[in-house]
């Protein structure tokens, strides 16, 4: 029987989104969440992300279709309060959830391509 591998992160996520939400897509990502943009391939239409050694890598698609239930990105933040109140500030509509657990609490909205994003507290233990 083969032991569980020690996984440490996951890297090079993908997400889709239409064209019209390009700008939109920037600036939730950059300047919301604060990842780093990277320059991607002229021939290729994405869009690329950076941050402390993982990439997010949004592939703009014109048939691309919203779809919340089935792309899902979970970023941890260092506080749910601070995120909700900067996504409030630029008009995106966010909601802070209790999980099963204790403590356990996530935040949850669509980016400006209609993927789900959820939030999740840093919290030492």
């Amino acid at each position: 029987m083969l032991g569980n591998p020690q996984i440490h992160a996951v890297d090079d996520v993908r997400l889709e989104a239409p064209p019209h939400s390009r700008s939109g897509v920037r600036v939730f990502y950059r300047d919301l969440i604060g990842l780093t943009e990277l320059p991607a391939p002229p021939e290729r239409s994405q869009i690329v992300f950076h941050a402390h050694g993982r990439r997010l890598t949004v592939h703009v698609l014109a048939d691309a279709l919203p779809s919340p239930m089935r792309r899902r990105l979970l970023i941890q933040v260092d506080s749910l309060a601070e995120m909700a109140a900067r996504m409030s500030r630029i008009g995106i509509a966010c909601r802070i959830f209790k999980g099963m657990g204790l403590g356990d609490r996530r935040l949850v909205a669509l980016d400006p391509a209609g993927n789900r994003i959820e939030c999740k507290e840093v919290r030492p233990l």
